[in-house]
């Protein structure tokens, strides 16, 4: 598969925070940040997939929305 590079800006205190949270897992920040990335990006299709389930849902299709 292949990669993609970007840059990434970060105050040096989220720079020292990400350092310290790489290291306690063993990985280097990159690896640390890949990783948060696609954690991220599994809850938020986990978050649609629940979504889309209660709109098919006919005891729950007229319910609020709490989120909105």
């Amino acid at each position: 598969m292949a990669m993609r590079m970007t840059t990434v800006r970060l105050s040096e205190p989220l720079y020292r925070e990400l350092q310290r949270m790489s290291e306690l897992a063993g990985v280097s920040i990159a690896q640390w940040l890949r990783e948060a990335a696609i954690a991220q990006l599994n809850f938020e299709k986990g978050v649609e997939w629940g979504r889309q389930q209660a709109l098919s849902d006919p005891n729950t299709a007229s319910a609020p929305d709490p989120a909105a």
